[in-house]
């Protein structure tokens, strides 16, 4: 975000941040034909709040109504993903760590700071 809570700025605007933002803006041109790809990805929320406190050129050059947007994973979902990276780490666990597991992503997937590596805390067993 181009807002910041670092202390010792004063303005409440992170400059970097701010820099990446107008190099955006000058690069990026948004003319038909034009081969360049810019992918910019957040949630819904906080993209819409950058959009608000950027460059004017920004939301011209990134218009947030051509967006793609991306449905949550539902919980079973999860469980696949987790079984696949535990088979590729030749890992396993325990079906109440994966239980407890779920049951924290189902009460925390509101926030966009789920953190997966909350995970080492459940009961991970080595399948080698």
């Amino acid at each position: 975000m181009l807002k910041s809570s670092t202390k010792g700025e004063s303005s409440g605007v992170d400059m970097y941040k701010t820099a990446v933002i107008d190099t955006l803006v000058a690069e990026v041109q948004n003319v038909p034909g034009e081969d360049r790809y810019v992918l910019l990805l957040g949630y819904t929320d906080k993209m819409t709040e950058l959009f608000q406190h950027a460059n004017l050129g920004f939301a011209r050059r990134f218009p947030l109504d051509e967006a793609f947007t991306f449905d949550n994973f539902s919980l079973d979902q999860l469980l696949l993903i987790l079984d696949l990276k535990l088979a590729q780490q030749n890992l396993g666990a325990t079906a109440h760590a994966k239980q407890a597991l779920l049951m924290s992503s189902a009460s925390r997937r509101d926030y966009p700071t789920l953190a997966w590596r909350e995970c080492r805390k459940f009961d991970w067993e080595s399948k080698g």
